[in-house]
């Protein structure tokens, strides 16, 4: 019976029309399992507070469950990562809820990439855990300013701010032949910064590369505001 529950959250179908007391034996019955337990642990426990009147759940838990509701809102989380949940990742994961709950805190992406580089693997430790991922964290930094750095040489002069860019106007007044708009230096125009928010996909105050102080020098004209 415990067997199917489990499966049946696996697969992220609620089980309806439990008691209160009917849930916490089930999240009990997932804590004696690993990896899959606990996972299914998090989901009836969000399944089971949804049933539960308010203001009542941590008291359920400490009392029916016999956990802390810290713990219960970290197998939880444990629960609702994309990569952990993830059946085909089960037998790479560790069997600690702890070591779990520290992977947790890495982006989806991130601990896929982990996993797939075998850093993530069942013998793994809660304090490694954390420390890998600090590492990815800083990794995925470091790439987001070398990305940022290119674009920045792409789209050439920063003469637009964001907040210009997101005022400017479409259509022919956009696209209009304009010294300001940046490119090479030798008279072909680069992206404006409309489109390189458009194209790039690039959050706002990533453009914000001190436009002011381009214009003071190599003789490129300052910022001015669209026509």
């Amino acid at each position: 019976m415990t067997r199917q529950l489990v499966g049946t959250a696996l697969m992220g179908v609620l089980v309806e029309g439990r008691t209160p007391t009917e849930w916490a034996a089930i999240v009990r019955a997932d804590l004696a399992q690993a990896v899959v337990g606990f996972i299914a642990a998090g989901q009836h426990l969000a399944e089971a507070k949804a049933t539960i009147p308010h203001g009542e759940w941590e008291q359920w838990v400490r009392d029916e469950v016999r956990i802390s509701p810290g713990t219960a809102r970290m197998l939880m989380l444990i629960a609702e990562h994309p990569a952990l949940s993830n059946r085909q990742h089960i037998n790479d994961l560790p069997p600690s809820w702890g070591t779990l709950y520290e992977l947790s805190r890495l982006e989806a992406p991130l601990l896929e990439a982990a996993i797939q580089a075998h850093e993530v693997h069942p013998e793994l430790e809660r304090k490694e855990a954390r420390a890998l991922v600090v590492e990815y964290k800083q990794r995925a930094a470091a790439k987001r300013e070398d990305a940022e750095g290119w674009l920045a040489k792409a789209l050439g002069p920063p003469l637009w701010t964001v907040e210009e860019a997101h005022k400017a106007p479409t259509g022919a007044a956009a696209h209009g032949k304009s010294p300001q708009r940046g490119g090479d230096g030798k008279g072909k125009e680069g992206p404006t910064a409309q489109e390189a928010v458009a194209l790039f996909k690039v959050p706002r105050g990533k453009l914000d590369r001190e436009g002011a102080s381009a214009g003071t020098t190599g003789g490129t004209a300052a910022p001015t505001t669209p026509q």
